[in-house]
């Protein structure tokens, strides 16, 4: 049996990897838990003359599961079995998507393993999830042979020095407190009250007499190894580890950072119950994933070291933590598998970041749902002024530019109409020629979002000269998404950057064509008509000032009615200079038609 160590670094903090290879009685080697096949392993690994036959994984966690895939490449001919619940975040992406081509999941105590002659297995499997979909599963191993007990996380032995993989210069680093970054941070924080007691100790150090180099290796793998296992310990014990790392060091443990994600939370019974098996094994020695070993140990040491679940701390529901970003910084990879690992970890980034925006908007859609007021979605081409309707509306403060892609992602805002109601008008990305929207997260979205909302308004600019082929890719993907189109209303903007005599003359044009109403306006001139007309659908009582004929207002009240979204009753009509004010009396047959019925209205503000 063989093991194998490497160092991985985050965030100035490193710690030790380790992979287990175990020959067995065919001549083939056995792996647990691959790391990075670098040419360093490559020629270890070569050295030792027998095939790899069977790759394991034997947790969920990144550290171990990413180089699974690069690690299985070298070795094609070797089949990979892996625990179930392989895990992901913030996508619970599946083991493909890795490089991971599993030819079975590990199980509990099987007997039908391959290898179950000379290594017995344990799963701890638990039955639920913990928050954010974490998954807690790894599996135990025991080889008959060397009666050693091999695991990933769930058992550690912090030894009183440091690791031989990793870098003494850097531990020294992390050994001085002035000029250290986390302990700078710390105090910039003041995390814990403790701003103070390291800054003190900063000034200390500066004015007198300087560490050795072994004291600074010594207090940075204290310093290292605290910051390993815990989560965010209090700057008191960074000055001055030594106390706290002695009551770690020396001993089997469960990890702190494990009893805190995992164990001590409503798993405590399933763990429990899985350490009782691991002692059902005549355990003579433990080798764990990270850490000193292989170290003597024995079935009291694993129950010494579970006894924590023994005692009287409070579980909670869900365990309080925050997943560190896990990719580690290892020290060389083969070029293709390092551009692997860069892709790989620039789609998460991506993932992560969709994942946040998606559960904003999804609390924005739940509010907007509460407050039962209408919402208004803004859709069209990129570039049409979207941005600057919503501020004129809204009186908000959007980023608009003569650009694509200015907006890049949804926003709404609240827009109070004259009568004191309110309304929600989002702002959605703009759309443009050749782009799938079935893998543009963002263009996703808006169709979501105007699929919610109760009036779509398509807004176009009418002073590009391609105004006809952007309004059509707009209605194709429109429809092509399902939205309802009887819902959309059509606003031209950017009026006042062509002649009026073109727009009326492009107006009669698509009148001639389709007679639902347009609305030009202007967002920047101040001419939007857009805030009245949605005041006047919520009153009841239409007043309209229009330069056409009295004999035109019957057919007006007339042409409304037949649209089927409400009743119109002609009133009377007032001639003030040379406009007509008209005033209708509108019933709007459902609550949700209210906007619309206002389509066929040209209102103007006062």
């Amino acid at each position: 049996m063989w093991s194998f160590e490497q160092e991985q670094k985050l965030a100035n903090i490193t710690v030790n990897v380790r992979m287990t290879a175990i020959k067995l009685e065919d001549g083939s080697l056995w792996i647990h838990n691959p790391i990075a096949p670098t040419s360093e392993c490559n020629v270890l690994l070569r050295e030792l003359g027998l095939p790899v036959k069977y790759i394991v994984l034997g947790s969920a966690q990144y550290e171990h599961k990413i180089f699974v895939a690069p690690f299985a490449r070298r070795w094609p001919d070797a089949k990979v079995y892996t625990v179930p619940q392989q895990w992901s975040w913030p996508l619970d992406l599946p083991s493909p998507f890795y490089g991971i081509f599993s030819s079975g999941d590990l199980k509990d105590a099987d007997t039908t393993a391959p290898w179950s002659a000379e290594i017995e297995q344990q799963l701890f499997n638990p039955k639920d999830r913990l928050g954010f979909g974490y998954s807690a599963c790894e599996c135990a191993f025991f080889h008959k042979r060397s009666k050693t007990l091999i695991c990933t996380d769930a058992l550690v032995y912090v030894p009183e020095e440091p690791p031989a993989v990793l870098d003494k210069t850097e531990l020294r680093d992390l050994g001085k407190t002035a000029d250290n970054f986390i302990l700078d941070l710390v105090a910039l924080v003041n995390w814990r009250g403790s701003g103070e007691t390291v800054r003190q100790a900063m000034q200390d150090e500066s004015s007198g007499p300087q560490p050795t180099e072994n004291a600074l290796v010594r207090k940075g793998w204290q310093r290292n190894a605290l910051l390993s296992l815990y989560f965010g310990p209090d700057g008191k014990s960074l000055v001055d580890p030594s106390k706290a790392f002695q009551a770690i060091a020396g001993k089997w443990i469960v990890g702190p950072v494990c009893y805190s994600l995992v164990y001590g939370g409503r798993l405590r019974e399933e763990v429990k119950d899985w350490s009782e098996r691991l002692c059902r094994w005549d355990v003579q020695q433990i080798l764990p994933g990270h850490f000193a070993g292989p170290i003597g140990g024995g079935r009291s040491d694993i129950r010494r070291a579970f006894e924590v679940l023994e005692e009287n701390v409070e579980a909670t529901a869900e365990p309080e933590f925050a997943l560190p970003w896990p990719f580690p910084q290892p020290v060389r990879y083969p070029s293709e598998d390092l551009k692997l690992l860069t892709d790989i970890s620039g789609v998460l980034r991506s993932f992560n970041e969709i994942a946040r925006l998606q559960s904003a908007r999804a609390s924005r859609r739940q509010q907007r749902a509460r407050d039962e007021r209408q919402t208004i979605g803004l859709v069209g081409y990129t570039n049409v002024g979207k941005s600057a309707i919503v501020n004129r509306l809204t009186k908000a403060d959007l980023l608009v530019q003569d650009g694509v892609f200015v907006t890049l992602d949804i926003s709404s805002r609240h827009c109070v109409l004259p009568s004191g109601r309110e309304c929600h008008v989002l702002d959605t990305v703009g759309l443009i020629q050749g782009l799938p929207i079935d893998i543009c997260e963002a263009l996703q979205a808006t169709i979501q979002e105007l699929h919610q909302a109760d009036i779509i308004m398509h807004v176009r600019n009418i002073a590009h000269p391609a105004r006809e082929e952007q309004a059509e890719l707009v209605r194709e993907v429109l429809s092509d998404s399902g939205v309802d189109m009887e819902r959309v209303i059509e606003v031209w903007n950017k009026a006042d950057m062509v002649p009026q005599k073109e727009v009326r003359h492009l107006h009669y044009l698509r009148q001639q064509k389709d007679s639902t109403p347009i609305y030009v306006v202007s967002a920047m001139t101040g001419g939007s008509r857009l805030l009245y007309f949605m005041y006047c659908s919520y009153s009841g009582v239409i007043n309209l000032r229009v330069g056409w004929r009295p004999r035109l207002s019957k057919a007006l009240a007339r042409q409304v009615a037949q649209s089927g979204w409400c009743t119109a009753m002609f009133l009377a009509c007032q001639e003030s200079g040379s406009e007509i004010l008209l005033s209708m009396h509108m019933v709007v047959r459902t609550k949700r038609m209210q906007v619309r019925a206002a389509w066929y209205l040209d209102m103007a503000l006062p």
